[in-house]
């Protein structure tokens, strides 16, 4: 061993008591994982949108009263196909008289097939359904008809106008316009639900439940699946097939899709951090080394998360990748720099001190600013972003103190079993070609580096004045087949019964019946004079005849000038008024009155009908539209009671809306206090304002390659990608935090030891490794098929690329110019 220095006394006692304490540590370490697994076990997925948003934004708060007042209001849709329009009938009825069976435990509210009942109710009471106007009409001419005929049977009359038209005619006329009421009513033959082209037929089943409540949406649909399949279709016709769809089944499909592809990209990034680690120390031990130094803070991490957040959201479901990408990189450079002074033909012991008087500090800063960049996350109220930075801040500190403290126990034991042979282990693989490129055209290398920082801000610039945000929600949405397949489905029900039929309008709850009315008028008037973007308002009042009160009277009218008719009628005349004829006790209709099957939609829990509205989107507006949505859920938000108050408004559309205005208000937030925690820590880490510059100077060159690159990909903007920006100043301040530490160490030493090889090549390839762990932690989002997870995975991917290559190639280029000043 030689020009080794001897370490410092506080770092030689800690390197003995981790030796000498080696197998209890990794007892310790065994016995502690397995306590904390159950707690990790029991950390659920929550993959509703309303899980990212702060229990305070309008949205959840609606949400939370209409779901105390309605319930919930996801849908379950069956959607039956077959050439046999009979044969659609008979399944639906067989069906459904399972499913009005189903346990109380499934919460389903009720089964909603047939509107028959209600089509009879029109045409029991057809005369307060029949237009004002016609009835008007109807009356005022038979009334003429009448007197016309008693004055001819008077001696001498003469009548100098055209005749009124015969009763018989009158009576015809009445008799198509109630045949037109009762055709109008029947427009869903048989009651059923049918689609136009007479092949599809839907049933719906109201339910008390949210999308992600997944463990009850998931019984629900394996017995309603039990059921069908219990039901064989095929013996009804033998192209009759049955699919299922609704809001609810497409939520569900999300969350089992996304548990999937959870496990799959922490898999895959295992299997990617194992083959770079071992091209990195090209030895067993490094990978079960690092492996089980790397489980205890990650368990330790997720059930820290249980005990905080309670769960995992859309946001973080993908944590554990990305906290085993990035929390090994700590272990990977003390690993790197432990094998380094073994080359150097220390022993164990000293090896260890050595270890950690050189890598200490640097893999404290890199993980201190990598937890403040996720911590700046919490600051925020949207809870996509806050949680994440909980998760991910927490981790980055775990992971570095287990580590520093286990890794080295768990080294020395395998030290025991197979000692390590002092020059054993060659130069670091990664570090040798950036080294090289450094040495050789530095000047080439510092400059268009800073000439392609230049460009990227510039074009940073442009995409922020052009509004970076992504409102494209297709963007953020799953490319599956079982998901297409039910969203088609869900617009082929919402063609049969309309879009709050099928459940896609905006609900918007009152307190007062009698604010029904005015609120609807309003609306209406902000739609109509304003050019409010909405489209229909729903209300019950719309299954109810209009203008009762008027009709009451000319109908009574009617009545009686029919009565006064049939006297001087035709037999077919006479029973054509018998079978119209008004009866004697018509009354005005009200809430209670109408058949439970089209009231159930405008019920509450409690039995109230009528105080539920439904806003539907304008025609033609894509409900896809980030924009659109805000509009449509802004412009009701605006509208009033007659005494001033706000009503609930609930569905997708606002949650998406606060989505939208919680990226606007807290992003720029995070990315502020992110940088400014980066700025902090980084000039605290170093006594010379020269490293402190070229740090940061490197940091925030990779993040304007960083945003300069994702302006030219168009990758612009969302609630989840938006958190690359924050985490990459701090997880990208990493790697020329290391690369300027070491240099730094050996100036300062005077060993004689090439500083640029020492930082460039075995600290700068250990960070390359650690770089390649983070980016293979990223990346696994891409295989999910969701497209928001893909694009945060994309944007951190390239925030890392861009950062770790600032420092390996552009700080490298910068530090080797600033060697050959110093010694020439």
């Amino acid at each position: 061993m030689t020009n080794c220095p001897s370490p410092a006394p506080l770092f030689a006692r800690v390197a003995q008591a981790q030796v000498r304490s080696a197998p209890l540590v990794a007892l310790l370490s065994l016995l502690l994982t397995l306590a904390l697994l159950p707690l990790v076990r029991r950390l659920e997925l929550h993959s509703d949108w309303i899980e990212l948003l702060p229990r305070s934004a309008p949205s959840v708060r609606d949400l939370h009263d209409g779901q105390r007042r309605v319930g919930g209001l996801s849908t379950l849709t069956l959607v039956l196909e077959s050439g046999d329009n009979a044969a659609l009938r008979r399944y639906a009825t067989a069906i459904t008289a399972r499913l009005e069976h189903l346990p109380p435990s499934l919460r389903v509210r009720r089964v909603q097939w047939n509107v028959g009942d209600y089509q009879q109710f029109v045409r029991d009471h057809r005369h307060l359904y029949a237009p004002l106007a016609d009835l008007t009409r109807a009356r005022d001419e038979l009334r003429r008809r009448i007197e016309y005929d008693r004055a001819s049977a008077m001696p001498g009359y003469v009548n100098l106008d055209d005749p009124p038209e015969s009763a018989d005619a009158l009576v015809a006329r009445a008799r198509t316009q109630m045949q037109r009421v009762d055709t109008e009513a029947e427009h869903f033959p048989g009651g059923f639900f049918l689609h136009r082209d007479g092949r599809h037929l839907a049933i719906f089943l109201r339910v008390d439940l949210q999308g992600g409540d997944a463990a009850q949406a998931g019984d629900l649909v394996a017995r309603v699946r039990q059921e069908i399949a219990s039901l064989p279709a095929g013996s009804f016709a033998p192209d009759l097939t049955v699919s299922l769809a609704g809001d609810l089944l497409v939520a569900l499909t999300e969350h089992d899709a996304i548990e999937r592809e959870l496990v799959i990209a922490t898999l895959l990034t295992i299997g990617l951090c194992v083959l770079a680690i071992v091209g990195l120390f090209r030895r067993p031990r490094a990978v079960v080394l690092l492996g089980a130094a790397l489980l205890v803070p990650v368990v330790a991490t997720f059930a820290l998360a249980r005990l905080t957040v309670g769960h995992l959201n859309t946001s973080t479901a993908f944590l554990g990748s990305i906290v085993i990408g990035n929390g090994i990189n700590p272990g990977i450079v003390w690993l790197a720099r432990y094998f380094e002074e073994r080359r150097a033909g220390r022993p164990v012991t000293d090896a260890i001190a050595a270890t950690h008087e050189g890598a200490w500090a640097g893999t404290f800063t890199a993980s201190l600013a990598a937890s403040l960049a996720y911590g700046s996350l919490v600051i925020t109220d949207f809870r996509g972003f806050r949680d994440f930075g909980i998760i991910g801040g927490t981790g980055m500190v775990i992971c570095w103190t287990l580590t520093l403290l286990i890794l080295p126990s768990f080294t020395a034991l395998w030290e025991r079993w197979r000692p390590l042979p002092p020059g054993a282990e060659r130069a670091n693989p990664y570090g040798v070609l950036f080294a090289r490129a450094a040495r050789r055209h530095p000047i080439a290398l510092a400059g268009a580096s800073g000439l392609l920082a230049i460009a990227g801000m510039v074009l940073a610039g442009v995409a922020i004045a052009l509004d970076p945000l992504d409102y494209n929600f297709r963007n953020l949405a799953s490319v599956r087949p079982e998901t297409s397949r039910a969203s088609d489905l869900n617009g082929l029900a919402g063609d049969i019964v309309g879009r709050t039929g099928s459940g896609s309008a905006i609900a918007v709850l009152v307190d007062r019946r009698e604010d029904v009315a005015p609120l609807k008028a309003s609306l209406e008037d902000l739609r109509d004079r304003h050019r409010a973007p909405f489209g229909p308002v729903r209300t019950i009042d719309e299954l109810l005849p209009a203008d009762q009160a008027a009709k009451l009277d000319v109908v009574a009218d009617l009545r009686r000038w029919m009565l006064e008719a049939r006297e001087h009628a035709s037999p077919a005349t006479q029973r054509d008024l018998d079978t119209y004829l008004p009866p004697a006790t018509l009354r005005a209709l009200g809430d209670d009155d109408l058949p439970a099957s089209v009231a159930s939609l405008y019920t509450e829990r409690d039995g109230t009908r009528g105080r539920l509205m439904f806003v539907e989107e304008r025609p033609g507006a894509s409900i896809w539209d980030g924009r659109y949505l805000v509009a449509w859920s802004e412009a009701i938000r605006r509208a009033r009671t007659p005494e001033g108050h706000r009503p609930k408004v609930v569905g997708n559309a606002p949650v998406y809306a606060d989505m939208i205005e919680a990226i606007w208000r807290d992003g720029p937030r995070a990315v502020l206090a992110s940088f400014v925690a980066t700025l902090a820590l980084v000039l605290v880490s170093f006594r010379r304002w020269r490293y402190r510059a070229l740090t940061l100077l490197a940091l925030l060159t990779g993040i304007a390659w960083m945003a300069g690159t994702m302006t030219v990909m168009k990758l612009r903007l969302n609630f989840l990608n938006f958190v690359a920006l924050p985490i990459t100043f701090g997880i990208g301040v990493d790697y020329a935090v290391n690369v300027m530490r070491r240099y730094a160490q050996e100036v300062e030493a005077g060993t004689g030891n090439d500083p640029i090889e020492a930082a460039v090549q075995e600290t700068g390839g250990a960070i390359v490794v650690c770089s390649l762990t983070t980016i293979f932690g990223y990346s696994s989002l891409l295989t999910s098929a969701n497209r928001a997870l893909n694009s945060f995975g994309l944007a951190a991917v390239i925030g890392e690329v861009a950062c770790v290559l600032a420092a390996v190639l552009g700080l490298s280029a910068v530090l080797v110019l600033i060697e050959r000043r110093r010694v020439g």
